[in-house]
């Protein structure tokens, strides 16, 4: 009975496909290789997925969603990426987090795209009906329910915070609130531009459902 508890706990949490995020970075002072390419310089906001490598040139913290922990990575001490988590050679300090949810990003260069060019960002206030509350309380009652629950798990004004509310409010198809957490998530990580992306994603949306 105890093996087959164990089992069950194993297989409860399934690990994303290899291409997709499994954590994040959440300060300066990491360097990350990437495909077997050179270290390079990674900025607050860099996703993280299986088989990178991270350095610490300083103490680095960062967020591991699939074992649901937020870490420090000590100064000197290096980091693999996996599917169930992010394994470092020493840890300053780590914690559970109540609950982590990432994009579905497809993995990139470190530090994104050097040649985006020009993204339109357009403004979706004038168009947008009600408020935020309003428009939580007019999804269904399982759906409101899960979402609460998950958003009271979440509760801060980090760029992370931002981020998994975002995720959030798009699996919802609340995609003008989703929208707005990756603006404000943005506006605090300016070099992530996988953000811009996704905002993008959420305004054609958000449009396209009026």
């Amino acid at each position: 009975m105890m093996l087959l508890g164990f089992l069950l706990l194993l297989f409860a949490v399934p690990a994303p496909p290899s291409g997709l995020p499994v954590g994040l970075l959440l300060s300066e002072g990491a360097e990350v290789s990437r495909n077997a390419a050179p270290y390079a310089p990674a900025a607050p906001g860099e996703l993280l997925y299986p088989g990178d490598h991270i350095t610490a040139r300083k103490p680095v913290r960062v967020l591991s969603c699939t074992d649901k922990l937020m870490s420090t990575i000590p100064a000197g001490a290096a980091a693999a990426v996996e599917l169930h988590g992010v394994v470092a050679d020493r840890w300053e300090s780590r914690k559970p987090v109540k609950a982590c949810f990432l994009p579905a990003v497809n993995k990139g260069p470190v530090g994104g795209p050097k040649h985006l060019g020009a993204m339109m960002i357009r403004s979706l206030e004038a168009g947008e009906t009600g408020t935020r509350e309003t428009r939580i309380n007019a999804l269904g009652e399982s759906a409101r329910t899960a979402l609460l629950k998950d958003l009271a798990a979440l509760e801060g004004e980090d760029a992370e915070f931002h981020v998994m509310r975002g995720v959030l409010f798009q699996r919802h198809r609340l995609h003008s609130d989703a929208r707005a957490e990756y603006d404000a998530a943005l506006k605090l990580w300016p070099r992530a531009v996988w953000l811009k992306t996704l905002m993008i994603a959420a305004e054609d949306a958000a449009l396209r459902s009026r």
